[in-house]
């Protein structure tokens, strides 16, 4: 769990490093001098290669995005009151 936890936040910086050469890549590929640049070490750092992982438990699937918890612990959060405008819904 916490190799995958490294490695996502490795992919992370990066993707930061190399952000602005992707995007000059992409605009100006029509230009022929900018073969200099290893697309092959950008596609390596892309975002699409990135997961969103579970602050807590490093979990990757069913994360909520504007929490970064999975569905499990968000529901616990909840539940004992930690996160504000949230009711456990029942009918």
């Amino acid at each position: 769990m916490k190799n995958q936890q490294l490695k996502d936040q490795k992919r992370r910086i990066n993707f930061a490093k190399t952000e602005n050469k992707l995007f000059i890549v992409k605009g100006a590929k029509f230009l022929k001098n900018m073969t200099s640049i290893k697309t092959k070490q950008l596609v390596q750092n892309n975002i699409c290669r990135i997961k969103n992982r579970c602050v807590i438990s490093t979990r990757d699937r069913a994360v909520f995005r504007n929490f970064k918890l999975t569905r499990g612990i968000l529901r616990q959060h909840v539940s004992l009151g930690k996160i504000p405008g949230f009711m456990k819904s029942s009918w």
